[in-house]
């Protein structure tokens, strides 16, 4: 079996620059390919590069992880029309919904024999998507077999409702009746749970400066009220909670690489008299990343952006058995079970986005997410009972956190995934052969019947 990738892989995230954004995408790329090379069950993984400088990374990245290279080919994309028409892939992985339809043309165009092409999918907010990537797929040689994979149930229901809006769109326009002809396929993504070093809780805080008396409480995630999370709620809710206890901590922790709000978060705190209680870790390491995480007795992430697809730092936090209280909202909902594993704090969407949506055509892209991720609202009351909670019961804060963490080994581990992805690959395979049995038996009846008119003809 042979799988081929036709994708900028960003391994090494974890050491970008700091005035460079991180997205949660890039972070999930890089954790499926570790997965899928430590676990995956192929003889063969062709990984396609546009520029030498991206396979060294991609190799500097490997030498660390226990993962056999000989399996492993890294070829330049030039040479991609040889190699479809020479090698009989398994499954080819192409990177987002823009490349999706540049491999379905490639595999028609030169390859030996038809396979899936599939791909994963990430954010999916973002206006030129429709025209770029929807009706580019629609109008593009997709079969049945090729997979539009999706990262969470909420996305899966809205890239269905993106086809069919798109479909709509140029039906009432144009006339045409369009039909999106592959599949749409869900399975999450997962962590590595072994990438996770734990560090002894009173280590961790002495590592970092930290008080050993404190009930901390951990905000990790981009620092950005564009396309992650307004914080200002989450700071009401921890105003409140200050009045009552004095022995709690808020944590706030994440890439700045925008540069603003991490001063504007500093300045609301300031304002509102809790500063002190307050530590901000700007664009920390992976190391200072693993160690806020030991430290902590709790987790929160108030996410209220429409492309929040999945939520990798949840499942983060789960890893290092910590209690989550997170919005009901998009992928965190099906990652958290309400009063099992976590607490869901309840979410709202303002029916307001028809008028955002007229506008967008005007605005810039962040403007847009801004203002849609501005017309959603956390439940700053239910974010301040639900950490009250586990702050003053520590039973329910390890209760909580245990389950998690047997939540995401047993849910969540590219371990226990990888195998779920193959057998949807598998399933997609077997398309392809009955096609190709069709054409066979067609091209063996067309030649007997041939042969039988020859034979007639001969013998008048």
């Amino acid at each position: 079996m042979i799988l081929g990738t036709l994708l900028e892989i960003r391994l090494g995230t974890e050491k970008a620059p700091k005035d460079r954004m991180i997205y949660g995408s890039w972070v999930a790329l890089e954790s499926f390919y570790k997965g899928l090379l430590a676990w995956g069950a192929f003889d063969e993984y062709h990984f396609f590069f546009n520029s030498s400088s991206t396979a060294d990374n991609f190799k500097d990245n490997l030498t660390d992880l226990n993962i056999n290279m000989n399996r492993i080919k890294l070829i330049n994309v030039d040479k991609l029309p040889l190699y479809l028409q020479k090698t009989g892939y398994t499954v080819f992985i192409a990177d987002g919904l823009s490349d999706f339809s540049k491999m379905t043309y490639l595999r028609n165009r030169y390859a030996r024999a038809l396979f899936p092409v599939f791909t994963l999918t990430y954010s999916i907010s973002y206006p030129e998507m429709l025209k770029d990537e929807f009706l580019e797929n629609l109008i593009s040689d997709v079969y049945p077999f090729d997979s539009v994979h999706c990262i969470s149930p909420a996305q899966l229901k809205a890239i269905k409702n993106l086809y069919g809006l798109t479909c709509d769109y140029i039906k009432k326009r144009l006339k045409l009746n369009l039909k999106y002809k592959g599949r749409l396929d869900y399975l999450p993504l997962a962590i590595n749970a072994d990438d996770y070093e734990k560090t002894n809780k009173r280590q961790a805080r002495k590592l970092l400066g930290l008080p050993q008396d404190k009930t901390i409480i951990l905000y990790f995630g981009r620092f950005s009220a564009y396309d992650k999370a307004d914080l200002e709620p989450l700071l009401l809710a921890f105003k409140k909670l200050s009045e009552k206890r004095d022995d709690i901590l808020l944590l706030l922790a994440g890439k700045d690489a925008q540069g603003a709000y991490g001063s504007k978060v500093k300045k609301i705190a300031k304002d509102m008299g809790i500063f002190s209680k307050i530590k901000i870790f700007l664009n920390p390491s992976l190391d200072k990343k693993c160690l806020l995480y030991s430290a902590s007795d709790i987790f929160t992430s108030p996410s209220d952006c429409i492309q929040e697809s999945f939520g990798l730092t949840v499942l983060e936090a789960m890893a290092y058995r910590l209690p989550v209280v997170v919005s009901d909202w998009d992928g965190y909902k099906d990652i958290v079970i309400h009063k099992k594993t976590g607490l869901l704090v309840p979410t709202y969407w303002a029916d307001c986005d028809d008028e955002i949506m007229y506008l967008s055509r005007i605005r810039t892209v962040m403007q847009d997410n801004f203002y849609l991720a501005q017309s959603v609202c956390v439940d700053a009351g239910k974010t301040y009972e639900y950490l009250l909670d586990l702050i003053d019961n520590k039973n329910l804060r390890l209760k909580l956190g245990e389950n998690g963490y047997q939540r995401a080994l047993e849910k969540y581990d590219w371990k226990a995934l990888i195998p779920e992805y193959e057998k949807l690959w598998e399933n997609c395979l077997i398309y392809p052969k009955i096609l190709i049995e069709i054409v066979i038996k067609m091209t063996f009846l067309y030649l007997t019947i041939l042969n039988a008119f020859v034979i007639i003809r001969h013998v008048c």
